[in-house]
């Protein structure tokens, strides 16, 4: 089985580089992941993504007529790879998951309202799921959607929330019936960040960045007309994008590439200077990095046949996880105190 991309791929993939030569700074090294959601990074992000929206690289493989590219699968792939090795803020929840979400249950006039701006970087979401006593256990949220006439009611909070110190919008998940089970009586919602009666507090973590936040809504209103799909089942459409953000953007083939770029440094600062425990334990992340670059691979193709994913998408969400830490973890060892340092 030959796992190469085809030959427009490749030549799209060479026109992504000489892109990101132009406009990546010089010194670029990429940014630490505590300081993504900083106010210096998000400037630099939200004028990159402009760039590629104009170039329909932002939402790359959407139809024309929402601002894509409309561009194949293997050119997707390309173009994540570059940008994840390159390490390049292109990243987005809103292209990445908001969008095709409300592409696929969002009604007509969530569509033009949102889909155009979100391609050309103009619209940032958050995403407003996890609580303080739910965790990742989405079924178990508490913070309530109350209607009344056309409006819902919306009272509770949100933890962990990344970007919302940035977004304009949240796409929130509610209960619409408290008396419901687990996985019914949820609705989901776009609310805007600005919105009487929501509050973002932030939550620097033990290094003092500025990554998560909480959000409390007292009584924030949101129009009926902007609830995706219906009321009480908001279960079952939550799961299409748990999946979308495990495919290529999230955990995917961007990650898979930016692993080996670290990959990559850590064995050239290491070369000639560990014994063979420290070379087994390279090319045992070697194999592994190259593995789950090929599940995402298998992930996309799947996603590009109109298959609902299930299963496959949680695998790569759980090994991009674990691999981060695995590479974390033999750096810190083969480099000891020094891997403390920066360059």
């Amino acid at each position: 089985m030959d796992f190469h991309l085809g030959e427009r791929a490749q030549t799209f993939r060479q026109e992504v580089r000489a892109f990101l030569e132009k406009e990546l700074p010089p010194d670029w090294e990429g940014y630490e992941e505590e300081a993504a959601e900083s106010y210096d990074y998000w400037a630099f992000h939200r004028a990159f993504n402009r760039k590629l929206g104009e170039r329909r690289w932002l939402a790359l493989g959407w139809p024309e007529e929402w601002g894509g590219g409309a561009r194949s699968l293997e050119e997707q792939m390309a173009f994540a790879e570059e940008m994840g090795y390159h390490r390049a803020p292109f990243y987005s929840r809103t292209v990445g998951i908001v969008g095709p979400f409300l592409m696929a249950c969002g009604s007509e006039a969530q569509k033009r309202q949102f889909l155009l701006p979100m391609a050309r970087g103009e619209v940032e979401f958050c995403l407003a799921f996890t609580e303080p006593g739910a965790g990742s256990d989405l079924a178990s949220a508490q913070c309530r959607a109350t209607q009344e006439g056309d409006h819902f009611i919306i009272e509770g909070q949100k933890s962990y929330i990344s970007n919302a110190h940035h977004a304009d919008y949240c796409f929130l998940v509610a209960r619409t019936d408290p008396q419901a089970p687990r996985h019914r009586g949820l609705a989901l919602l776009l609310e805007g960040m600005k919105s009487p009666g929501v509050k973002v507090r932030p939550t620097p973590n033990m290094l003092g960045y500025h990554c998560f936040n909480e959000v409390f809504f007292d009584k924030a209103e949101v129009p009926r007309q902007d609830m995706v799909g219906e009321k009480d089942l908001g279960w079952y459409k939550l799961v299409i994008s748990l999946d979308l953000e495990r495919t290529v953007h999230g955990a995917g083939i961007a990650r898979a590439a930016f692993y080996r770029r670290t990959l990559e440094e850590l064995a050239g600062l290491v070369k000639g200077k560990v014994n063979a425990v420290g070379r087994r334990e390279l090319a045992d992340l070697a194999v592994a990095v190259e593995v789950f670059r090929w599940l995402c691979y298998r992930v996309a193709w799947r996603q590009g046949q109109g298959t609902l994913l299930g299963h496959e998408a949680a695998v790569t969400k759980v090994m991009g996880g674990e691999l981060c830490q695995r590479l974390a973890r033999v750096g810190m060892s083969l480099l000891g105190l020094y891997g403390q340092l920066r360059q």
